[in-house]
């Protein structure tokens, strides 16, 4: 009688082991590429960035049943498989005089969601990958108007003058300026004064600096500018040149000829039907002079506001003569008599 009833269970049993071992062949292998994600610790956000922009995917061996191999492709699609670690810069490296510290992280999958009987593995061949972290800094850098004025802007004032600026050490250490954004002017007319005054207006600035992302306080300043109005170029003719001499100089000037004295300018300035009114002179304070010929001497010109030269600077060439040595003409020219 006890066999014609543990004969069935005991039938029922082995057949039960038969289909686990037969369901446990049968599995499936899935391979992608799944993407990395490294973090640093929550401690060390504020001191350091991670530079990953080109941290490459790693591939990943699923094993198991063919249905949970199917739920694990939708997830691969759909975007949800990612791997993801936290690094920390170790003590030692954290005041690298470069700023820049690199870290290598083995990768590990334990850590991805999936569904239950399916098992990730890495190859131990790629489950490292290379990540630079930057150090975090503040420094004050100047401001610099970004305008599109060319030489017509003049003057400007900035407030602040200096703005705190937060990013890379390493970025940070080539900065000069923080730029503002495009600024514009107003195109100029002929019903416009010479010159015009601008603002105050606010204008922001562009965080970043070259590729980099940064934060700048405050995020944007106020300025004031002059601008020249329209332009156009003003030749003068027969220029008298005259000479800054020191007290007591011992020498008088003279020229070669008539027409040695004067010189034609050619300047850049506001339209207007008015002769512009400029002073060129040689210094003769600048330096010792000695008698005889100086030949080629440099011209300083003051001009008036919102004019500039628009010529290579000017020469003269002209005698220095003895006070007690009187000159006489010789064919249009002087020397010493």
């Amino acid at each position: 009688m006890f066999d014609r009833i543990f004969t069935p269970l005991i039938a029922l049993s082995l057949g039960f082991l038969v289909w686990v071992y037969i369901r446990s062949r049968d599995e499936a292998v899935y391979e992608p590429e799944i993407p990395v994600q490294v973090q640093l610790a929550p401690s060390q956000t504020e001191l350091f960035q991670l530079d990953q922009s080109e941290l490459p995917p790693v591939p990943i061996a699923f094993t198991g049943p063919p249905s949970r191999i199917r739920e694990v492709r939708n997830l691969f699609r759909d975007g949800a498989l990612r791997i993801q670690q936290v690094v920390t810069v170790p003590e030692e490296r954290m005041q690298d005089p470069s700023g820049r510290v690199e870290l290598t992280v083995t990768l590990d999958a334990s850590g991805l969601r999936v569904p239950p009987g399916v098992m990730a593995v890495i190859p131990s061949f790629k489950n490292r990958v290379s990540v630079v972290a930057r150090r975090i800094i503040e420094r004050r850098l100047s401001v610099r108007l970004n305008h599109t004025a060319g030489d017509r802007l003049q003057t400007t004032a900035i407030e602040p003058s200096q703005v705190l600026v937060r990013g890379p050490k390493d970025v940070l250490d080539r900065a000069t300026v923080a730029l503002t954004e495009l600024y514009v002017p107003p195109a100029a007319s002929d019903d416009d004064k010479p010159i015009r005054e601008v603002g105050p207006q606010k204008i922001r600035l562009i965080p970043r600096l070259g590729d980099e992302t940064v934060q700048i306080t405050p995020s944007e300043v106020q300025f004031r500018a002059t601008l020249k109005g329209p332009q156009r170029i003003h030749e003068l003719e027969n220029v008298p040149v005259f000479f800054l001499t020191p007290a007591n100089f011992p020498y008088k000037v003279q020229f070669l000829n008539e027409r040695a004295g004067t010189i034609t300018l050619r300047l850049r300035g506001p339209v207007s039907e008015e002769r512009p009114v400029v002073y060129p002179y040689v210094n003769l304070a600048s330096r010792r002079f000695g008698a005889g010929l100086n030949a080629d001497e440099p011209i300083r010109v003051d001009l008036p506001p919102g004019y500039s030269l628009v010529q290579e600077p000017p020469k003269i060439s002209f005698q220095l003569i003895p006070l007690d040595v009187p000159a006489e003409p010789v064919d249009g020219a002087f020397k010493p008599s």
